[in-house]
């Protein structure tokens, strides 16, 4: 596995850093990074938080937060057949419901986080871009609008959501969801929770790799390019 990148040095634009960092995500499609020790701290929390939640709570409760998904992007979505459970959490959604104020602000300041190491890679990834292609453009401008996201009433795909999922325990899983990519621009997936299971497409290997169980390290996050990127 390789190591990964610091965090610290995304923020900071490091141009080594900035490139190696593209470069793993257009060769490899992801790329593990470094997260902030207080990221770290707020993603332990909510993890333990949400097994509570999906642990304690009844099924006849959680489905109070459920919402036509044909519709809504947010709240309790129930996924039996997969072996899993999930609660979207899009802060920007008013009418979104909430279990009570204590997963509501505990998720919405891991959003916050997340939000914002996302934001520091979309910007790394378009400041080396800019300084190979030369451009004169106001690449912060543009890059920057990218991180604002869309409101969830013009396109509810598009906008930043964070999903918590919950893997039922009753039978062992070798799979629970089909080969895909995500529609968004990059997908965070931070490895925290000590619980590995994702698998990632290794353009540069041609094959799948278990990203999680490879990091040793459990203040770190795997970034994967979607489809939005076009990459």
């Amino acid at each position: 596995a390789l190591p990964p990148i610091p965090f610290e040095l995304l923020a900071k634009r490091d141009k080594k850093s900035t490139e190696l960092f593209s470069t793993r995500l257009r060769r490899k499609g992801h790329a593990v990074i470094s997260l902030p020790k207080k990221v770290t701290q707020t993603v332990i929390s909510t993890h333990a938080m949400l097994r509570e939640y999906f642990d304690k709570e009844s099924y006849k409760d959680k489905m109070k937060y459920s919402l036509d998904r044909s519709k809504y992007r947010y709240g309790f979505w129930p996924s039996p057949d997969m072996g899993k459970e999930v609660f979207q959490v899009r802060p920007s959604e008013k009418n979104a419901l909430w279990p009570s104020f204590k997963f509501r602000s505990q998720t919405e300041v891991l959003f916050e986080e997340l939000h914002q190491v996302g934001e520091v890679c979309l910007m790394a990834l378009g400041s080396f871009l800019h300084d190979i292609k030369e451009e004169t453009s106001d690449w912060e401008k543009y890059w920057g609008s990218l991180c604002k996201g869309c409101s969830p009433s013009d396109f509810p795909l598009a906008s930043t959501l964070l999903d918590c999922f919950h893997y039922y325990d009753s039978k062992p899983l070798t799979k629970s969801c089909d080969a895909h990519i995500d529609y968004s621009l990059l997908t965070l997936v931070p490895t925290a929770s000590g619980l590995p299971g994702l698998q990632v497409f290794d353009w540069s290997a041609s094959r799948f790799v278990d990203v999680e169980a490879q990091s040793k390290d459990a203040s770190t996050c795997v970034v994967m390019t979607g489809e939005s990127m076009g990459w």
